[in-house]
């Protein structure tokens, strides 16, 4: 739905995960890992999504991110979640 709201067009045949970085080129050479497997470590867990998020960062997302974007990406974020993840994480 994504690349057909911004123009784009899905090819035929088979759609291949690319497992090497998301960005190349001038500028994306941080030295931080950004393929699929790092990716899926750092989101994967919910607990790990928030870190680096102060509870005012959270405060500020929950109060200004459009509800209609936030549902369709699936972009939940909120003070309560980080609570909750983090206690679930400590009781593992």
């Amino acid at each position: 739905r994504v690349c057909h709201c911004v123009g784009g067009r899905m090819t035929d045949g088979p759609f291949n995960l690319s497992p090497g970085a998301a960005k190349s080129g001038l500028g994306h050479g941080t030295g931080q890992q950004t393929d699929r497997a790092h990716a899926l470590l750092k989101y994967a867990s919910e607990a790990n999504r928030y870190r680096g998020f102060t509870p005012d960062d959270l405060r500020y997302y929950e109060a200004n991110a459009h509800p209609a974007l936030v549902r369709q990406f699936h972009y939940f974020a909120s003070l309560s979640r980080l609570e909750k993840a983090a206690a679930a994480a400590a009781a593992k």
